[in-house]
This record gives C-alpha cells, sequence and structure tokens, in this order.
C-alpha cells in the first residue's frame, strides 16, 4: 500500500523531537525482540503500521504525527457518531507503544511524539440483528446444507466465537444425560489449517446446554459421520476431516455472501458469525437474564466487556428490576412473609434427628427456673488487668 508523503513543516518551540535511535532503526530492534513473543494477528498489525509510517522521516515530531493521524482519518472513514475508526486507532496506539518499549529499553528519550494526541478509543457498535425472529428462516434457507445450518444454529444459540466453533470436534457433543450440552475447550484460530489452540479467556472453557433446534441438527450431524474435504486444485484429494465444522476462508466468505444478500442491514463489515454472538447477548438481555449469567454463556473472564459492549448497548427490558419484582409481588397478592406460598417441604433425616435431640423451650424454661445458675461469670481481660475487682455470682430469678 503506497503512503502519501506529508508536506512536513518548521517545527515550533514546543513541538519536541525524540532523541535517540531513528524510526526505521527502532522498528527493527522491535521486530527483533518484541514481535517473536507476540501472537499472530498482533504481529500483522505492527507490520502493517511500519509500512505506513515510511513517510513520518527518521525523527518525526508531534506536529507530524497529527498530519499522519489526518491523513490516516481520510484513508480509514470512521463509523457514524464516532471521531475515528477502529483502524486509525490501532496503529496510532501501535506507533505510541513502539516509542514507549523504546524508553524503556533506553534505545530514545525524550517526548512520545504519539501519545500527545490522546486519541479516544471509539464506540462499540451494536451488532446485534434485533428482528433475528423474523428474518431466522431465510437465514436457514440461505445454506445449502444441514451443516452450514447447524453452524448458524449453534453461533445463534451458544454465541460462541468463530474459532470456537470451528475447533468442535464429535467428542464435544455430550450425549449422556439431559440436556445435551456443548463443551469448548479449544479454537481453531485460521480456518485454513487444521491445527488448534488452547482458548485465550480464563473463563472461555465452559459446557453449555443445547437447545432443542441445536439438539436436531447436532444429532443429524453425527449421523452422517466425518466431514470429507476436497483439497488441491482440481478437487482430487479427498480427506476426512476431524471437526464439525471443516470450514475453510473462502468457504466461510461465500456463506457470508448469501446471508447479506437475504439480509444485507443485519450483518456489518467484519466476521459475520459475531453479529450472531451479538443476537444471543440480546436477546438473553431482553429475557431477563443477569449479567453473570451472559458472562457465562459468553465465554468472558471479565465481566467488564460484558457488560460494556455486549449489554449497555440496548436498553434493558422493563421488566428486570428490583422494583419490576416487587411490583409483580403485589400483583400476585404476596402478603405474607418468610416461606414462599406452596406445600410444605419434608425435612431430612438429618434434620429430624436433630429435632428429637433438642429439647422444647417449655423443657428449658422450666429446668432454668428449679436450678438457678450459681456458676460465677468470668473476668475479662480488664478485670484481670485490676486487681482489687471481684466480680460475684450471677443468681438467675425466676420469672413471675
Amino acid at each position: 500500500m503506497a503512503v502519501v508523503p506529508f508536506v512536513t513543516r518548521a517545527p515550533a518551540s514546543h513541538d519536541a523531537r525524540p532523541a535517540g535511535e531513528p524510526l526505521p532503526r527502532l522498528w527493527e530492534l522491535h521486530a527483533a525482540t518484541i514481535l517473536p513473543a507476540l501472537a499472530r494477528s498482533t504481529v500483522a498489525s505492527y507490520h502493517q503500521t511500519r509500512n505506513l509510517t515510511g513517510s513520518l522521516g527518521d525523527f518525526p515530531a508531534i506536529g507530524d504525527v497529527a498530519l499522519w493521524v489526518g491523513w490516516l482519518r481520510t484513508q480509514y472513514l470512521p463509523p457514524p457518531g464516532c471521531r475515528d475508526s477502529w483502524t486509525v486507532h490501532l496503529h496510532w496506539h501501535n506507533l505510541a507503544a513502539l516509542y514507549r518499549v523504546a524508553q524503556t529499553y533506553g534505545w530514545a528519550s525524550g517526548a512520545n511524539p504519539a501519545a500527545a494526541m490522546k486519541l479516544r478509543k471509539p464506540q462499540a457498535r451494536a451488532r446485534a440483528i434485533v428482528d433475528v425472529a423474523d428474518l431466522w428462516p431465510e437465514l436457514l434457507a440461505a445454506a445449502h446444507d444441514a451443516r452450514e445450518r447447524a453452524l448458524l444454529t449453534a453461533a445463534r444459540d451458544t454465541g460462541a466465537r468463530r474459532g470456537e466453533l470451528l475447533g468442535l470436534m464429535p467428542e464435544d457433543v455430550v450425549t449422556l444425560g439431559e440436556p445435551w450440552r456443548l463443551r469448548f475447550q479449544r479454537q481453531r484460530p485460521r480456518p485454513n489449517e487444521w491445527t488448534t489452540t488452547p482458548l485465550k479467556k480464563n473463563g472461555a472453557n465452559r459446557s453449555l446446554p443445547v437447545t432443542a433446534e441445536l439438539r436436531a441438527a447436532l444429532a443429524e450431524l453425527l449421523a452422517l459421520g466425518p466431514p470429507i474435504i476436497w483439497q488441491g486444485q482440481g478437487r482430487q484429494a479427498p480427506l476426512r476431516s476431524p471437526f464439525l465444522f471443516p470450514y475453510r476462508v473462502h468457504e466461510l466468505n461465500d456463506l457470508r455472501d448469501r446471508l447479506r444478500s437475504v439480509a444485507p442491514t443485519a450483518f456489518p463489515p467484519g466476521d459475520f458469525l459475531h453479529a450472531l454472538r451479538h443476537t444471543l447477548s440480546f436477546e438473553l438481555n431482553r429475557s431477563g437474564a443477569s449479567d453473570e449469567e451472559v458472562q457465562h454463556q459468553l465465554g468472558h473472564s471479565s465481566p467488564q466487556s460484558t457488560r460494556e459492549v455486549y449489554i449497555n448497548l440496548h436498553a434493558r427490558p422493563v421488566d428486570v428490576g428490583p422494583m419490576a419484582r416487587l411490583e409483580a409481588a403485589r400483583r400476585a397478592g404476596v402478603t405474607g412473609w418468610g416461606a414462599p406460598p406452596g406445600p410444605p417441604r419434608k425435612r431430612t433425616a438429618a434434620v429430624r434427628a436433630a429435632a428429637v435431640q433438642e429439647c422444647s423451650v417449655e423443657q428449658v424454661t422450666r429446668r432454668k427456673e428449679n436450678h438457678p445458675c450459681s456458676t460465677p461469670s468470668r473476668k475479662s481481660k480488664v478485670q484481670r488487668a485490676l486487681p482489687g475487682l471481684s466480680v460475684g455470682p450471677v443468681v438467675k430469678r425466676p420469672r413471675r
């Protein structure tokens, strides 16, 4: 991608420039020390940022970075209602992180030209399909076979990520007991490869119950057996796949295009399965599920992203909250306090045995009246510290 050259200006007195190694040398040191320990997607974003900063010069100032960010805003337009797009924020953040690492290792000193701008992170956009109940039959009709329909049903009913869905195997469908459960314990982040990795989040390993629609779809897949993948330029090499959904990038893109032809506004740019993940959180929120339940369903390690990204984008339902439950209880005519209405529960054997050993209140009262307590009370620490203080016996007088 060609970078438009910038028009350099004369630096002002407050326009500080970093000292030390030039910018191309900083990228080389960063690639040799920091990048090998980062994820593959993060490394790709840093390489793209390095190509975009080719015209900044060896020692860019704050004004040069401001012009560079302004050019990025013209190349990557922000979504409606936001000043910057996620791509602009990502490249600015990578440049600021480069100078922070350089200052930590002593490669550069002075001001950080990128951190002085303070770009705000773009707001999360609502990706949930609000009218999914009306569009769902048409979306299922756009799928070519039962496996694609099962993929869409699993994405909607479990809210799993794309890598988690692509990493499912037949043994992950737990059919022993009711209801059936679906275990997520691995991911396939690169669809064109069969290598799997553990889930990155702490709460991502989870076992979720299967709905009736998803159970019928999974039972049909298990009856079909392992899928066969055709490899090679002429599709001449059949190969059995160990995954339930052995889709590759071009197959997922084809399914995405067919879904967008049915519902153009339902799936925004990006991963189309993630829109169904947002849709599930929207439906759970509307049905009155708590934040912790939505967090466990989506596999988040902290409730912050669940509340800020997946729940607070939409207004909470009207019938959720303590006051709504109080009004419902008043309408039901609940006037008494204590145990909830219904048939009395039977006591267990341990509770009955403990109740037999206990004495009644009348027996305890009668014993206290006939035998008053003559045992002197114990002295506290303050009383033991005072040598002249004595405490007499405590006499229990009978009640009249």
